[in-house]
């Protein structure tokens, strides 16, 4: 999944970094592991515009040393309070199937978000709208979200390994890190000119992906000079000039905010309503399934620890998600007007190709299979085609 960034845009996990020491690679922060199923993407995000018209004073890390620095120091900020109104923009252009709630939203239109960031386990995100606002908040159990449209508070539920992404895994400081932990030892990373955002002097850098199967052509992350927060983060797809995923900070402060603005008491007249009512796809085919994927497919070791029908395969940016469902539930998985074509490994599927995260749908014997993550479609060829040739088959 790219950043399911394990999208995680599939993508996620953290992995050796290029310039970070190893010892880094066992930080605390927590990284949601994301899935891009049903031709969902999860992972990254765009802003059509840079923020901060002020020039910025300080000189770019001009080392190496100071380029490692800046990094190890962006992975250790999930602990700093901030607030701030943050402006996504997404353009994968995906199709809307059933229980992906605002996965789709998300990575398809642009939206502005407020956050409220006290500490890892106490903060609120607002993504705000015309028509009303879905506002997600956390505790030590979890977290709440409201819907003013509907009135409905809905309880999320934490004990699965994989879930679509959510507005709060699209903030500047959690995706660039979550990048930056994804980077490997064949990763390139150089220094960009520093700029201003939200008013603040940010050093950027250039993360570009060596890995011939991924669809990622770089990603530009800006890190705040006092904080080490990442505010802007911008993700180009291959052969496609502007960004196809951006999240930037318009405003941003480092004041903690106040336990009245990240505790949730619902309005009355609400309802509440418990976690089972409101399940992702993803999260419905790792209960509902007893497929069970196997520890390494085409190569590729899985990145989930349990082996469920849901599973996360490959490192870094160069990662496929694969998802075993029972051939009767396979159509909440698949969106329609999808054609079926005939493949190089001599089955058919459904393609869902976007500029940053592909899908192949088809069948086996026992199930339907879902391949997808920010990869080229012949790299999913390449997994399906030992997927068939699996025995036992999945």
């Amino acid at each position: 999944m790219l950043f399911g960034f394990r999208c995680d845009i599939g993508l996620a996990g953290a992995r050796e970094v290029r310039l970070i020491p190893k010892t880094v690679r066992g930080m605390g922060f927590r990284l949601w592991r994301w899935a891009v199923v049903g031709c969902v993407a999860a992972g990254l995000v765009v802003v059509p515009r840079m923020v901060g018209a002020s020039p910025a004073t300080k000189a770019a890390a001009s080392t190496k040393e100071a380029l490692t620095s800046l990094l190890i120091g962006a992975l250790g900020t999930e602990a700093i309070p901030y607030q701030g109104l943050v402006l996504t923009n997404g353009d994968l252009r995906l199709p809307t199937i059933s229980k992906t709630g605002e996965a789709v939203e998300l990575f398809g239109a642009r939206s502005h978000v407020r956050v409220w960031y006290a500490e890892p386990l106490s903060w609120r995100v607002d993504r705000l709208s015309v028509a009303g606002e879905v506002d997600t908040y956390a505790d030590v159990a979890g977290f709440w979200q409201w819907d003013s449209n509907r009135k409905v508070f809905e309880r999320k539920r934490l004990d699965l390994q994989l879930r679509l992404p959510r507005t709060s895994d699209l903030l500047p400081p959690a995706l660039g890190r979550r990048l930056i932990a994804s980077m490997g030892a064949r990763d390139s990373v150089i220094s960009l000119p520093v700029k201003r955002i939200a008013g603040r002097d940010s050093q950027g850098f250039r993360l570009t992906p060596k890995l011939p199967a991924s669809t990622i052509d770089h990603a530009d992350i800006w890190i705040d000079g006092g904080s080490q927060l990442p505010l802007q983060v911008a993700v180009y797809a291959k052969g496609v000039a502007l960004p196809t995923l951006e999240s930037s900070f318009e405003d941003f402060s480092l004041a903690k905010p106040a336990h009245s603005l990240v505790d949730y008491e619902p309005p009355p007249g609400s309802r509440i309503e418990g976690d089972d009512n409101d399940l992702d796809v993803v999260q419905l085919a790792q209960i509902f399934s007893r497929r069970r994927l196997p520890d390494s497919i085409a190569g590729l070791a899985r990145r989930t620890p349990e082996a469920t029908s849901v599973a996360s395969y490959g490192v870094g940016f160069d990662v496929v998600d694969v998802a075993s469902v029972r051939q009767a539930n396979a159509a909440q998985f698949v969106p329609s007007g999808l054609v079926e074509s005939t493949r190089p490994w001599g089955g058919k599927a459904r393609i869902l190709q976007t500029d940053l995260v592909n899908a192949l749908i088809f069948q086996t014997a026992r199930s339907a299979i879902v391949l997808s993550g920010p990869v080229t479609i012949e790299e999913l060829d390449r997994v399906a085609a030992v997927v068939v040739a699996m025995s036992p088959p999945l």
